[in-house]
């Protein structure tokens, strides 16, 4: 160590190094605080495009276009509504006749030329406003639209002429594992005919249905579908909240109520349909039981709708025990896939032609509105050509929007009509066509004929004493006839 002597390490490196590192850890600094403020700055160029989403970054509350009144994002009240395309209203100017800037001081006297007339404040010289232009008047075919926002109490629904029956009714309704759900009544009264919307078609009607998929997801869609005709339907969502349930407030509208199935889908599984949802190669016991919680979720449903995007029915099997299950509750089924058939339902041609049918046209697949308008315009063309069109939109407020303008400035010509969903499941009644009476065949002068009318009267005086049929009667064999005899 002696011969050692103590050296100072050299600064030229060290002076190069400060620098670079102050550079970094500013960077590091300035990402940091990005990262931070990130959920606020989306948040407010949510709330400035009036996007449906919006995730508040203090609270975390998903925003579904129309939240709490007190909440804000970034310091800013939150914006009402977001895409229905409405205007927001200008704020209010005070008038230079009533604004405290302006008024003059007690005393004063007006200068000439701006006289005061007696017994009132206001200036005369101001221009008057113009008349609002009035709206022509709509023809008489055209459906009744409410012309101003809906703002009843939807906790209370108020039951009218056109409400549909109280759901649930004790005669199509029992109880299974502590759920309600529907069932098959006595006398052929089945939750489908009970429940639909009061409809009789006619063989010349040309019948044009919309259903509306996924509703009461939204409180902002709830008050635009109840300012729609009650002819069209809605099928509920069953991940509904049960604080958020109006399916009794659009019954008692006049809407008719249908369940969304929850499916497996076309982004499956990383798209999951949820607690609820069907899926293929599940067990028999529970798809039974989900689909048992989905038809307890929503009471009063006419029947359940498949989501348009499904592919479970393109599983071999996969609907068999959901068909069967709907078809014993009495309820109908409603594909909305714009390329599955109804054979892919269910193979059964008699269950198919009265359980199953398909939707025509799914009107917004993409949030477009020019391709909406579109689709619309054809609308009238498409139904005359098939004889009756079912369209199926979602619940979005745009949508429903646009829908409720293009059936304000669209009234459907004769002999087309809007009819409920249920009423696409209804025959075509046809007007009885009388046979021509056959003539005599040989004999003389057709005896035989007339004592053949006369046994055919005499058989009901017979019948008369015969004891009440049963249904239990028709597994009897039947009676021998006794030969000989006149």
């Amino acid at each position: 160590m002696r011969g050692r002597k103590l050296s100072v390490p050299r600064l030229q490196g060290l002076v190069l190094w400060v620098p670079v590192t102050a550079l970094l850890s500013l960077g590091l600094l300035t990402t940091v605080i990005d990262l931070f403020s990130l959920p606020v700055k989306q948040a407010t160029f949510a709330n400035e495009h009036r996007q449906r989403f919006v995730v508040n970054p203090a609270t975390g509350e998903v925003i579904l276009g129309q939240g709490p009144e007190n909440s804000t994002v970034d310091g800013q009240p939150k914006t009402p509504e977001f895409d229905v395309g409405t205007e927001p209203a200008k704020p209010e100017t005070a008038t230079p006749e009533t604004s405290p800037e302006t008024a003059p001081p007690e005393g004063e006297v007006k200068p000439e030329g701006e006289p005061k007339p007696e017994g009132t404040g206001e200036d005369t010289t101001a221009e008057p406003t113009p008349p609002e232009p009035e709206e022509s008047p709509l023809p008489q075919s055209a459906p009744a639209l409410r012309t101003e926002p809906f703002t009843a109490d939807l906790n209370a629904p108020v039951h009218t002429k056109e409400s549909l029956v109280p759901a649930p009714a004790p005669e199509v309704t029992e109880l299974v594992d502590g759920l309600q759900i529907p069932k098959r009544g006595d006398k052929d009264v089945n939750p489908s005919q009970l429940y639909a919307h009061p409809f009789k078609r006619k063989d010349e009607q040309t019948l044009v249905s919309f259903v509306i998929l996924d509703a009461g997801l939204d409180p902002q869609s709830i008050g635009l579908i109840m300012g729609l005709p009650p002819e069209i339907s809605v099928a509920y969502s069953p991940y509904t909240k049960a604080a958020n349930s109006y399916s009794e407030n659009l019954r008692a509208a006049g809407h008719e109520v249908w369940a969304m199935l929850p499916t497996m889908g076309e982004r499956y599984p990383s798209d999951d349909p949820g607690p609820l949802g069907i899926i293929a190669r599940m067990p028999l016991e529970e798809t039974v039981r989900r689909l048992h919680e989905v038809m307890a979720t929503t009471q009063g449903i006419v029947g359940i709708v498949l989501p348009p995007d499904e592919t479970i029915s393109l599983q071999k099997g996969a609907l068999v025990p959901v068909i069967a299950e709907v078809d014993k509750r009495g309820l109908f089924v409603l594909s909305t896939h714009p390329n599955h058939s109804v054979d892919q339902i269910t193979s059964d041609k008699k269950l198919a032609s009265a359980l199953v049918r398909r939707a025509d046209l799914v009107l917004d697949p993409t949030p477009n509105e020019a391709q909406i308008k579109s689709k619309l315009a054809g609308l009238f063309d498409s139904a005359k050509e098939k004889g009756e069109y079912l369209v199926v939109l979602s619940a979005r407020p745009q949508s429903l929007q646009i829908l409720i303008n293009w059936l304000h400035d669209n009234p459907l010509p004769e002999p087309m009509v809007l009819a409920p969903l249920s009423g696409m499941y209804q025959p075509k009644t046809k007007p009885d066509v009388k046979e021509p009476e056959k003539p005599a065949a040989g004999g003389h002068g057709g005896g035989g004929e007339e004592k053949k009318e006369e046994k055919k009267e005499e058989k009901p005086k017979a019948d008369k004493k015969k004891p009440k049929v049963l249904p239990q009667d028709q597994y009897k064999q039947p009676a021998e006839k006794k030969e000989g005899g006149h």
